[in-house]
């Protein structure tokens, strides 16, 4: 699939410059290409740690591994082109306590929300949300009768909820997501200008 497709037969009729760009937000930003863009610039791989955690953090050492599986993108209704894009997360979360380590494997829902806006001089921009750690959904499992008692005291599953909010927090953060984030239309049209002109004007007959 390559999302929405152009059609000669589309070429019928005046539609305002409101409507036209409506339209162009929602070629350039059809589910498919928000899905390959969101899992380009993050990555498919989860790799943190060890740090300290608990008080003074020293009482034990966190460390993460895992995978983001394939981002799926929905449109949202309303006045701008958005869409909600769910991340599958599995990871392997390794607690350190110094006298044991436990482990706990997850899978987690993290849905983000994408708006689009326009932003001069004729750019198009992602707003992307990072979820609230309610919007989040996450399940545990443990190798041992110990780390599930462990889980329940130590409320793991809230824990995971805020580690790997923090994390997406600070992927979106990063300087490559903030340039994939700004399409510069006037750039894009400016580079293929001669791809385009080789394909749709073709040369008058020569004398």
């Amino acid at each position: 699939m390559s999302g929405p497709a152009y059609a000669p037969e589309q070429d019928r009729g005046e539609i305002t410059y409101e409507e036209f760009g409506r339209r162009l937000f929602q070629q350039v930003l059809h589910a498919e290409r928000i899905e390959d863009s969101i899992a380009t610039v993050l990555g498919d791989r989860i790799e943190l740690g060890p740090f300290g955690a608990g008080p003074g953090r020293f009482l034990a050492k966190v460390r993460a591994l895992g995978t983001i599986g394939r981002p799926t993108a929905t449109p949202l209704p309303g006045p701008m082109v958005a869409y909600r894009v769910d991340l599958p997360i599995d990871v392997a979360f390794h607690l350190d306590l110094a006298v044991d380590v436990h482990t706990f494997h997850a899978a987690l829902g993290v849905p983000l929300v994408l708006t689009a806006r326009a932003a001069a001089p004729l750019t198009i921009v992602w707003d992307i949300t990072p979820p609230e750690l309610d919007q989040m959904r996450v399940q545990v499992q443990v190798e041992r009768r110990s780390s599930e008692l462990l889980r329940r005291v130590a409320g793991i599953d809230e824990e995971l909820r805020r580690f790997m909010r923090r994390y997406v927090v600070r992927e979106l953060a990063k300087e490559h997501v903030e340039r994939a984030t700004h399409i510069h239309l006037g750039e894009v049209i400016d580079a293929s200008w001669p791809m385009i002109a080789a394909v749709f004007l073709e040369p008058g007959p020569r004398v």
